[in-house]
């Protein structure tokens, strides 16, 4: 696939380990933290803490950014 978009999972993780490109999102849980490890991973994480307070425009500037360059943007 072009990019996986998952929540703050261990499949979000597996997907970083193995390289692929990892758009995660995270609610109430630190990305900071708990970011997949890898090159190619971006996180969303809305200022509420909320994932369904996460815009869909977020997510796509954020992939767009991710796969356009290869890496995450930051």
């Amino acid at each position: 696939s072009r990019v996986f978009i998952g929540n703050d999972s261990g499949v979000s993780h597996l997907s970083a380990a193995v390289g692929a490109p990892t758009m995660a999102l995270f609610g109430p849980t630190s990305d900071v933290v708990w970011k997949p490890d890898g090159p190619r991973v971006a996180t969303v994480r809305h200022a509420t803490q909320e994932l369904k307070a996460i815009d869909v425009e977020s997510v796509l500037a954020a992939i767009s950014a991710l796969t356009e360059t290869g890496r995450a943007a930051g």
